[in-house]
C-alpha cells in the first residue's frame, strides 16, 4: 500500500498528465512508471493523447510496467488512420484550376485573349501559387505524422514483446495479426519499426504456443434497458381488509 506522501506525488503527477504541457506530460508518464506501478490506468489513458511524443513516453512505459491489461489499449493504439484533412476542396478545385491555367496563358501567348482577360492571369497565377503551397504543406504533414506514427508503433511492439517475456497470456494473440501488418508496410514504418514488429510477433507466438488452447476472454455484453428485470408492485390493500382505528 502506497503511503500519503507518495499517493500525493502520483496523483499529482496524474493530474499533470491530463493538463501541463507536452514536456510536462512525458515528464509524468516517465515518473508514473518509476514510482506508481499501479498507474497501468493512467499510462494507457497517455497513449490516446493529442501530442505524438506523449503518446510514445506513454507506450515505452507500459514496456517497463505493463502487464496483460495494458495489451488491448496498446493493439488499439496501431490500428492508426490518418487525421482528416481539413479543405479537400481547394485539392479539388486545383485538379480544374491547373489545366485552366494552362490553356490561358497558351493563349495569352499566341495573342489570343484581350487585355483585359490577361490582367486577370495574375491573381489567378497567385491563387495557383497559393493552391500549391497547400498541398505541399498538407503532404509534408503527413509525412510527419507517418513519421510520428511509426515511431509510436516501435514503441508498442517493443512493450507487447516484453510483456509477452513477462506477462504470457492468451490476451496477446490478439496483437499479433497488427504487429504483422506493421511487418508487412514499408510505405509507412520504417525498417526498425518493421524489425521489432516481426520481432515481437515471433516472441508472443512463441511463449503463448502452449497457451492457444485456452479461450481469449471476452467482454460481457451489456444488457438493453427493456431486458432487465422490473421490480414488482406490492398489491394495494383492499378498503374492507384495513384495521380500523378504535
Amino acid at each position: 500500500m502506497s503511503s500519503p506522501p507518495a499517493l500525493r506525488e502520483s496523483e499529482q503527477l496524474v493530474r499533470d498528465l491530463r493538463e501541463g504541457e507536452p514536456c510536462r506530460r512525458v515528464e509524468a508518464v516517465r515518473a508514473l512508471a518509476a514510482c506508481d506501478p499501479g498507474a497501468e490506468g493512467a499510462l494507457c489513458e497517455a497513449l490516446k493523447d493529442r501530442h505524438p511524443a506523449v503518446r510514445i513516453a506513454a507506450a515505452q512505459a507500459l514496456g517497463e510496467v505493463g502487464t496483460r491489461d495494458a495489451v488491448p489499449a496498446l493493439t488499439g493504439t496501431i490500428n492508426w488512420s490518418q487525421r482528416p484533412r481539413s479543405g479537400p476542396w481547394l485539392i479539388r478545385f486545383g485538379m480544374v484550376l491547373y489545366p485552366a491555367w494552362g490553356v490561358l496563358i497558351a493563349l495569352s501567348i499566341w495573342g489570343f485573349l484581350s487585355e483585359w482577360i490577361q490582367l486577370l492571369l495574375l491573381p489567378l497565377s497567385l491563387l495557383i501559387v497559393a493552391q500549391c503551397l497547400y498541398v505541399s504543406y498538407h503532404f509534408w504533414s503527413g509525412c510527419q505524422d507517418r513519421l510520428h506514427h511509426s515511431r509510436l508503433c516501435h514503441a508498442v511492439a517493443v512493450a507487447l514483446g516484453r510483456i509477452a517475456k513477462r506477462d504470457p497470456a492468451p490476451e496477446l494473440r490478439l496483437a499479433v495479426p497488427y504487429l504483422n501488418a506493421v511487418a508487412a508496410d514499408s510505405l509507412i514504418h520504417t525498417e526498425r519499426t518493421r524489425e521489432a514488429s516481426r520481432e515481437a510477433a515471433a516472441r508472443i507466438q512463441s511463449v503463448t504456443a502452449a497457451l492457444s488452447t485456452l479461450p481469449v476472454p471476452a467482454v460481457a455484453p451489456q444488457a438493453a434497458p427493456g431486458e432487465l428485470p422490473r421490480p414488482a408492485e406490492a398489491p394495494a390493500p383492499e378498503a374492507g381488509g384495513l384495521p380500523r382505528p378504535s
